[in-house]
């Protein structure tokens, strides 16, 4: 897949399912402890965080 900004073609990748899995798993973290109460919300905010850079990077390096 390419996506063409300002005259530059970008090649996306998807990311592999094990990658997949851990960003899920991550984010559903994240919204456990959000929503139960378990710890501070900011371990939360940087678990849901690390999800998506992980999603973001994979899309961007292939082999991820």
């Amino acid at each position: 897949m390419t996506v063409k900004e300002r005259g530059n073609t970008m090649k996306l990748n998807a990311p592999k399912n094990l990658t997949w899995i851990i960003a899920a798993v991550l984010a559903v973290l994240a919204l456990v402890i959000k929503f139960a109460g378990f710890a501070s919300l900011s371990v939360a905010f940087w678990l849901a965080l690390a999800s998506a850079v992980l999603l973001l990077c994979a899309s961007f390096f292939a082999g991820l």
